[in-house]
């Protein structure tokens, strides 16, 4: 595991106190630096919005060796429109991803952007990014009005029957499940009451495992609840080159409205 450098470690630290501060202290000529990452080979990232010195492209790193600085309102607006995104070079025909922004759970580290491959298809994300200004990052707001509504979640493997995997979730299901092995296609399904989802979303309460290995790896779902919902809520477990387990949800209810500042 690469080791941060001391100027990463300073940049979190001040990541972590803005993220417990009152949201007006919060300014839009905040700089904030944010490294992009690679486990896979050549690629550039395109950022929506120029850095503090107009560069709006960048290679990207196994390490922690490359980064650009933004401001704080710069970083707002390319999460609000999924402003980042990433494509092959060297290759006649380049695969292109779009990045996700990761914005549930609590801050863990620098924000960095991470572009991966997933069977044949690339995929990037982007973690530690700092919560939208008038966002509260806490539990989530439940009204009396929607609590009873129940939400059906799909569970989804890109592995096929090569990785055997199972889901643990830490609020069960209305039915009283809490693990399911997910399937290729959308037959693998629990339904949560909104309370539990919201509830989840709030503590990062889905996990995944390998299952039938001697020393099976696990791993947390992310949940990206930034940008559009453009279908039903899915958690999908794939694998990356490096043979690491991933997990990631999408498409999961909001916990408030995110008022972004422009």
């Amino acid at each position: 595991m690469a080791t941060l450098p001391q100027h990463v470690l300073y940049v979190f630290v001040l990541l972590a106190s803005a993220a417990g501060a009152d949201a007006a202290e919060v300014t839009k000529n905040e700089k904030i630096q944010i490294f992009f990452r690679t486990t896979m080979g050549p690629t550039v990232f395109t950022v929506a919005q120029p850095d503090v010195h107009g560069i709006t492209t960048i290679v990207p790193q196994l390490d922690y060796s490359a980064s650009l600085t933004f401001t704080q309102e710069s970083v707002t607006k390319m999460i609000a429109t999924t402003g980042i995104t990433v494509k092959e070079t060297s290759t006649d025909h380049p695969k292109k991803a779009t990045c996700d922004f990761s914005t549930a759970g609590p801050i863990t580290g620098p924000p960095f952007c991470t572009v991966m491959f997933s069977r044949i298809s690339m995929y990037c994300e982007c973690i530690n990014f700092p919560r939208a200004v008038e966002a509260e990052v806490a539990k989530p707001i439940i009204t009396d009005e929607n609590m009873d509504e129940d939400i059906k979640v799909l569970f989804q493997s890109t592995m096929g029957r090569t990785v055997l995997t199972r889901f643990t979730v830490a609020q069960p299901a209305i039915d009283g499940t809490s693990t399911i092995v997910p399937q290729l296609d959308g037959s693998a399904s629990l339904t949560f009451s909104k309370e539990s989802v919201m509830n989840m979303i709030g503590s990062s309460g889905i996990t995944v495992k390998e299952t039938d290995v001697e020393h099976p790896k696990k791993t947390t779902c992310r949940f990206l609840t930034a940008g559009p919902i453009t279908g039903v809520p899915t958690c999908t477990v794939m694998i990356d080159r490096a043979y690491n387990l991933y997990c990631s949800c999408d498409n999961f209810p909001r916990a408030v409205p995110l008022h972004i500042a422009v």
